[in-house]
């Protein structure tokens, strides 16, 4: 018994916007998250295939689907390790002796920057009117999406604060880069009904 040919079909996560791709080797770097399709075909009639290493723990069955080709899937996280092997029709394994590596890159958070305001911490008088600007540098490993200022509002002292959140698109500047870019807005301070006091 032997692999006679292997394909395997990386389907990346969908929100990274990237195609799907068929390699024949058993050995690739993938996406965080991406999920693979081994197809193997094999020689010998072996009553089973199965990937020793893909998932934690137990080994994952390939399901038969017709002269002597198997097929198994699985969405992997973490780096893996693996062989594969074939069993007879007596139950016995035959472990193929190549040791196989999958590669996961991972998928980074974003990197945020404040740009606007300067000073982590700002004081306004309590006059109506006042507005202030927000600006945010950000770069992702893969892409951006739209981006949400989210205001946290606190209201009174000691065990009574009470706290509302309000969520506010920002505008993207416009860019080339899919990975960069800079959100912004001008925020009316009246629009959240601030009181002296208030944070």
């Amino acid at each position: 018994m032997a692999v006679r040919a292997l394909r395997l079909t990386v389907v990346p996560p969908e929100y990274l916007n990237l195609p799907s791709d068929q390699v024949e080797s058993a050995d690739l770097e993938v996406p965080e998250g991406a999920r693979l399709t081994w197809e193997i075909e094999t020689v010998g009639a072996p009553k089973a295939v199965r990937l020793e290493g893909v998932l934690p723990g137990e080994p994952l069955m390939a399901e038969p689907v017709g002269g002597g080709r198997f097929r198994a899937v699985a969405t992997v996280e973490e780096n893996r390790l693996y062989r594969i092997a074939m069993v007879r029709a007596d139950g016995s394994v035959r472990r193929g002796t190549a040791t196989h590596v999958i590669k996961v890159a991972r998928d980074l958070p974003p990197r945020l920057a404040w740009r606007e305001p300067g000073q982590p911490r700002t004081l306004f008088d309590a006059v109506g009117g006042q507005r202030v600007t927000i600006s945010i540098e950000a770069n992702d490993d893969h892409a951006l999406g739209d981006g949400v200022l989210v205001v946290t509002v606190a209201k009174g002292s000691g065990e009574g604060v009470k706290f509302r959140e309000v969520q506010r698109p920002l505008r993207r500047a416009v860019g080339t880069d899919p990975r960069s870019a800079v959100y912004g807005d001008e925020l009316e301070l009246d629009a959240f009904q601030l009181e002296p006091g208030d944070e």
